[in-house]
């Protein structure tokens, strides 16, 4: 082989030891497929602090072969690495919409087995749990599907063909599916409110301090939900409850928003610890299923310039 990517992933675990072909790389914990994969060549050029990081986790990897390091396929393979590693941190996002976890990449190696050159990279987010936790969580392969799935979906409903990255070749030969993963969530799209909303996601995930946390989720509805300013726990209360058809949220919302507003204003908060875990892990199930709903049926709908008469109208019938 010429070029092999491995990236070691924090608290994944599989249900199924077969490792796991996504459209552009494959995913596994079975100590045995790592031996394989992660050779003596690999260890010794990443040294003992990333080998024990491998050992404890979860891999991506891939391969691509050619006869010859040149330039070229450097050059190539270089890009690819980026993509891939962005495509990484993307699907591992889109597994918390499957469920809660910590998941998240801690770092990406690509090795040029025939020069003896390596790049790395080190991962964004550190992510915990909605209860500000950091634990392993097991997979299915039906629940990897789902996240698949869902995120095919978020690239070809909100990107379109334009938004894949054609124009390198993919790590693996897989059949399977017909497009390749979007590169990742990209925050400089101020234009689309569901890009916006899922970089709130992203930092809200990557903070276990819970009065923060909940303030990330409040971002998001605001994102998706808001117009201005004006009566904005009212409209926002009103429009996430009529979207998701479910009154009984409008008691966590203002709840969430308490907290919320007690953390950055600098006032102490009254609410007991479990209170807190409770309303992030209640705002945290909200979130999921506004998000999973606008993903798969409503994003003609949130990637439009003017949202207000939708809004409006949503609280129009409550």
């Amino acid at each position: 082989m010429s070029f092999k990517l491995i990236a070691s992933i924090r608290f994944l675990e599989f249900q199924n030891m077969k490792p796991f072909e996504t459209p552009t790389y494959n995913l596994t914990s079975n100590q045995l497929v790592k031996e394989e994969v992660i050779d003596h060549d690999f260890r010794q050029m990443v040294g003992d602090r990333m080998n024990h990081s491998l050992n404890e986790n979860a891999i991506a990897f891939s391969f691509q072969e050619n006869a010859i390091d040149n330039d070229e396929f450097i050059e190539k393979m270089s890009i690819e690495f980026k993509i891939t590693t962005t495509q990484i941190e993307t699907f591992l996002l889109f597994l918390w919409f499957v469920k809660d976890n910590s998941i998240s990449l801690e770092e990406a190696y690509g090795q040029f087995t025939n020069a003896k050159s390596f790049i790395w990279y080190t991962g964004n987010t550190v992510c915990s749990t909605c209860d500000g936790k950091f634990i392993k969580t097991t997979f299915t392969d039906d629940e990897i599907f789902q996240a698949v799935d869902l995120l095919l979906k978020y690239t070809k409903n909100i990107y379109g063909e334009s938004g894949i990255p054609s124009q390198q070749e993919s790590f693996t030969n897989n059949k399977k599916y017909e497009t390749r993963f979007r590169p990742s969530v990209d925050p400089s799209k101020d234009e689309n409110r569901i890009e916006r909303a899922l970089t709130f996601l992203n930092t809200a995930r990557s903070v276990p301090h819970l009065p923060q946390k909940i303030t990330q989720y409040m971002s998001i509805l605001e994102c998706l939900f808001s117009i201005n300013s004006n009566k904005i726990v009212h409209n926002i209360t009103e429009r996430v409850a009529y979207y998701l058809e479910e009154t009984s949220v409008k008691k966590t919302i203002k709840e969430a928003y308490d907290i919320r507003s007690r953390f950055v204003h600098g006032n102490k908060m009254k609410k007991q610890h479990d209170y807190i875990c409770n309303i992030a892990r209640d705002v945290d199930k909200i979130v999921r299923s506004i998000l999973k709903k606008i993903i798969v049926s409503d994003y003609e709908i949130f990637s439009q310039n003017n949202l207000g008469p939708f809004l409006k109208n949503l609280n129009s019938k409550k």
